[in-house]
């Protein structure tokens, strides 16, 4: 399987916060959503409580499951929030307005709760899901130039290789079988 590396989403001196978007594995969804999973820690002293994160929808991006508040953090802790977004239009990367909230608790806390303003970054690869498919399947499919979803694609990492090496190196990463992405 492939790993995905967590994003970086806010934080500040008490709090951190990464996510992952990857799309749904329901395939009897017509349009499959992107799962986020917020990954929060405590990096202060105080207990949190409670810390949410409210996601704004927008024309290209709907919150169809949000994500449940955490009742307390304790300091040192890390705990994650999921949610669920419907996404129109998967042909670019978006960009989705969040905010992330909490309070600290204990003597010597700020007094107010703490709003930190940030932006999901939804990359085009959050709405691919992988396909299992047989080294010899794969390599026809490249080599007669008869792709059935023709795009472009940054691929993160890839920077400075030409398309031929960044394809050998995908044929190498699973065999006997190669991730092939569908929209």
């Amino acid at each position: 399987p492939l790993k995905i590396k967590p994003r970086t989403l806010t934080g500040d001196s008490l709090l951190k916060a990464t996510y992952q978007a990857k799309a749904s594995m329901d395939g009897s969804a017509k349009a499959p959503p992107v799962v986020v999973t917020v990954a929060v820690s405590n990096a202060g002293s105080y207990v949190l409580q409670p810390v949410s994160i409210n996601v704004t929808s927008s024309m290209n991006v709907r919150v169809t499951s949000p994500a449940q508040e955490l009742q307390s953090l304790s300091p040192g802790a890390t705990a994650e929030m999921r949610m669920e977004l419907a996404v129109s239009s998967v042909s670019k990367p978006l960009k989705v307005k969040c905010q992330l909230k909490y309070e600290a608790v204990g003597e010597g806390a700020p007094a107010a709760p703490v709003t930190l303003q940030t932006e999901l970054l939804l990359p085009c690869s959050a709405f691919l899901q992988p396909k299992d498919m047989p080294a010899d399947e794969f390599n026809s499919l490249i080599a007669n130039n008869q792709v059935p979803h023709q795009s472009s694609a940054v691929i993160e990492g890839a920077e400075g290789r030409s398309f031929k090496q960044t394809l050998q190196l995908l044929s190498m990463l699973s065999p006997p079988t190669r991730p092939f992405f569908s929209a």
